[in-house]
């Protein structure tokens, strides 16, 4: 299986999703989505930046 936890990747592709939506934001560059069937610029100014995941503790199976 490549990819045996699929919960860390989803949370590394999201992690890296705020990142870029927080550095365009930051440096007043928009940002472009797909909404109904076409693309969308967003300015900066109207940017919602996702929020952070809360962060997880691991335990270690026995």
């Amino acid at each position: 299986m490549p990819f045996a936890d699929t919960e860390a990747v989803t949370r590394a592709l999201n992690q890296a999703v705020r990142e870029a939506v927080l550095r365009h934001k930051a440096l007043g560059q928009s940002i472009y989505e797909w909404r109904d069937g076409r693309v969308v610029e967003i300015p900066a100014s109207k940017i919602r930046v996702p929020r952070a995941p809360a962060a997880r503790t691991w335990r270690r199976a026995r």
